[in-house]
């Protein structure tokens, strides 16, 4: 059960950075200044990257580097495969 709810708040925090109202203003604003957040918010792989880092701290009371990153590489192709299902379903 604890990783079904990991992999869907993976998917749930990189679709509200994403696609959400809620970070509307401050996407739009970093978009504005930078290419680079143009890039990263754009791509489900590199949000979902960068969620899985958050959900990473919010889930675990100490730090490694590397299952921090191996969280936001896995979540980083969770978010990129749900969103490739997604895209397919909404087209047929």
């Amino acid at each position: 059960m604890n990783i079904l709810i990991i992999f869907l708040s993976f998917f749930s925090l990189a679709f509200a950075i994403k696609e959400s109202i809620l970070f509307d203003k401050i996407r739009i604003y970093l978009i504005s200044k930078s290419p680079f957040f143009y890039h990263l918010f754009s791509c489900y792989h590199c949000v979902g990257f960068w969620s899985g880092i958050i959900i990473y701290f919010l889930a675990n009371d100490h730090f490694k580097i590397r299952e921090m990153l191996l969280w936001g590489l896995t979540s980083a192709g969770c978010c990129l495969i749900i969103s490739e299902i997604l895209n397919r379903i909404s087209k047929e």
